[in-house]
């Protein structure tokens, strides 16, 4: 199975932002309560702040406008233990395409991701 996912968000903040990203994933091996499939994600992000600088001469501004646009991939899964109990995890990679001025990723490109979840 392919699931595709493309959206926009938005801030309604004072600090203007808002990220486009497109998702998809395809469905490995589902086998009862097991599924592993493999992801991948591309996203942009946009920034816009304005700051005003007071001095009492002068009414100076600034504008930062900024773009980063980051990818990743992986490997995921997920178990059902029992009908409220889901034991996930994944192997993922990603990576700046352009690095702006506040970069996100810190370095790691490479994770591994262990996780369970409750429904109620």
């Amino acid at each position: 199975m392919l699931s595709l996912k493309v959206g926009i968000v938005e801030s309604k903040q004072k600090a203007n932002w808002s990220k486009y990203y497109l998702k998809g994933s395809v469905i490995l091996h589902e086998h009862n309560d097991m599924n592993v499939s493999i992801m991948a994600n591309i996203e942009q992000t946009n920034s816009f702040y304005y700051h005003l600088l007071q001095t009492p001469q002068l009414n100076n501004s600034i504008t930062v406008n900024e773009t980063e646009a980051n990818y990743s991939y992986g490997i995921v899964g997920s178990y059902d233990i029992s009908p409220a109990w889901q034991f996930s995890g994944g192997i993922i990679h990603a990576a700046p395409l352009n690095e702006g001025k506040k970069n996100t990723w810190y370095g790691d490109t490479n994770m591994a991701l262990l996780g369970t979840s409750y429904s109620f």
